[in-house]
């Protein structure tokens, strides 16, 4: 579908915006980002938006398509604000994926069987995604931080151990 090609163009966009900002230092990456959004990407989103529009003229109402196609018509506009904000991303795929494993582990969430055993649980869920979202090895940080935790004895040696501070 000519729809999904134009999608495809906004992402690859995004990867020229990536690579080219390797190369210019001039201004922040925000700012470059929505500089060349709005010379690229703004004229491929004004063809998605008259493209929706045109084929949901042509489509019933009630089929899977054609409420696909409402429901593209009514969140383009509010989509097209990423084009003038760089520091917003084209899409959630990061939020997503960093949620994934609380949704994933949802049912075995209800085998807590005390207040105190998912507190545990939220304790150790929060540590590894923060780990993650600082780019440690999980693992590794784990050990580390259980080897470390029995000698702790005040306030700065528990936030030296914390993933934003942990120095190897």
């Amino acid at each position: 579908s000519h729809i999904f090609q134009l999608i495809a163009s906004l992402y690859k966009i995004e990867d020229e915006i990536r690579v080219g900002y390797k190369n210019t230092f001039d201004v922040s990456y925000e700012t470059y980002r929505a500089a060349i959004r709005m010379e690229k990407s703004q004229e491929v989103v004004g063809k998605l938006e008259e493209l929706v529009a045109s084929e949901y003229i042509d489509t019933s109402k009630q089929s899977p398509n054609g409420q696909a196609l409402a429901y593209a018509q009514n969140e383009l506009p509010k989509i097209k604000i990423y084009l003038t904000h760089g520091e917003t991303e084209l899409d959630n795929n990061w939020s997503e994926n960093m949620i994934r494993t609380f949704a994933l582990g949802r049912k075995n969430w209800l085998f807590s069987d005390t207040e105190r055993g998912a507190d545990a649980s939220a304790n150790i869920y929060t540590i590894v995604q923060n780990a993650k979202i600082n780019g440690l090895n999980v693992p590794q940080y784990l050990e580390e931080i259980f080897i470390r935790l029995p000698y702790c004895q005040t306030v700065a040696d528990y936030e030296a151990l914390l993933p934003w501070n942990i120095k190897w």
